[in-house]
């Protein structure tokens, strides 16, 4: 009896996923669920007798390794069910990871003759795992520099009073006098640097309590100002319908004066730097950074935007690692965003980034919209 694919879903327990018939000979799709419909935007007629080849990848013909095996070849040739990982092209560009289990159907002789194919997009799984490795990354590397921190503070300290007493005692006339103010200098950038480590490594506990987005930002729009100087207006798109936020107004100001500081370096020519909140529905942490899950729930998005120069998209994925900038040698530690990664973790928040050179740079903040369970965190 021919089964449909709502039936066939069904008896797999794949209802929720993206399910094909395949044609194990020509890779013909022959039936498709509706969510497989949704997924690929396009009506039925255009996909039923395409090659699964052409509608997942566009490719002219079937997948091929290294980079994108063919699922269907094994199963056909193993007659065994077989599960891999895709790259598929999604439109308006990007990529999506999907995970792929094909299960082989066969004949009275034993010879496969259509292939069940379920796909499952695990793009955002993947990106949340990777959050949290890097959270846990964060976490062991703040413990190492704790203790460098603290051996360089009591070294770099020593130093600075040897110089300064050998400067009070030293005559305006010396020939020495310039080059122990010049370290002077190199000391004072030491213990600055000494400082954010510190700060990095240090796990602040945030005061949390229920405070409006748009009113933080509002606030801090004249010190914006100052900060980002003549050259760069600042534009702020407060959305009415942000939501309130459970979090520590100091550590969020902190975050905002950061990328804003970040944003004026790339801007060196001027521009415009432009702040925005509105509600969002997405997945946040739950109270537990050591516990790995997530829950999709009313959110706070607040958006940071530049006209800059952009960052290379290689350095993109490297963007959060502690001591990494992409500012030239001396105006830069690469701990400002290491900082901001931990706050926004500590508010059970993400932080994303995506950026174009030439084109300028978007910082995206998501946080859990306040309401009972988020209050009870914060008592």
């Amino acid at each position: 009896m021919k089964l449909s694919i709502s039936e066939y879903s069904l008896a797999l327990g794949a209802v929720g996923d993206c399910v094909m018939l395949i044609d194990a000979g020509n890779y013909e799709i022959l039936d498709i669920n509706q969510k497989c419909l949704a997924l690929l935007g396009l009506p039925r007629e255009e996909v039923l007798g395409k090659t699964c080849y052409a509608i997942s990848h566009g490719f002219p013909g079937p997948c091929q390794p290294p980079n994108d095996p063919c699922p269907l070849a094994e199963a056909v040739k193993t007659k065994k069910s077989v599960t891999i990982t895709h790259k598929h092209p999604v439109r308006g560009g990007g990529v999506n990871y999907v995970e792929i289990t094909v299960l082989p159907l066969a004949d009275e002789a034993g010879e496969v003759r259509r292939i069940i194919h379920i796909s499952r997009d695990i793009t955002e799984a993947r990106r949340l795992n990777e959050e949290l490795f890097h959270a846990r990354k964060l976490e062991a590397v703040g413990k190492i520099a704790a203790g460098i921190g603290h051996d360089l503070n009591n070294i770099v300290g020593a130093m600075s009073s040897y110089v300064s007493l050998i400067l009070r005692n030293l005559p305006d006339s010396s020939p020495v006098r310039e080059d122990l103010l010049e370290l002077q200098k190199c000391e004072i950038r030491a213990v600055k640097i000494l400082k954010e480590l510190m700060s990095a490594a240090r796990k602040r506990v945030p005061e949390k309590k229920r405070l409006s987005p748009n009113t933080l930002i509002a606030d801090l729009e004249n010190l914006l100002t100052k900060l980002v100087g003549k050259n760069i207006g600042v534009v702020l798109n407060l959305g009415g319908d942000a939501p309130d936020v459970c979090a520590d107004a100091g550590h969020l100001e902190e975050v905002l004066l950061n990328l804003a500081a970040n944003a004026r370096d790339a801007m060196g020519e001027g521009g415009r730097l432009t702040i925005s909140t509105s509600r969002g529905e997405g997945q946040i942490r739950t109270a537990s950074l050591e516990d790995p899950v997530f829950s999709t729930a009313e959110t706070c998005e607040i958006m940071v935007e530049d006209t800059g120069a952009g960052i290379p998209e290689k350095d993109l994925k490297n963007i959060f690692e502690p001591f990494f900038t992409t500012k030239p040698e001396g105006r830069g530690t690469g701990l400002g965003l290491a900082n901001i990664y931990e706050i926004i973790s500590q508010h059970r928040g993400r932080v994303e980034v995506t950026s174009a050179v030439g084109k300028g740079t978007t910082f995206k903040i998501t946080l859990p919209a306040a309401g009972k369970a988020a209050e009870g965190a914060a008592s």
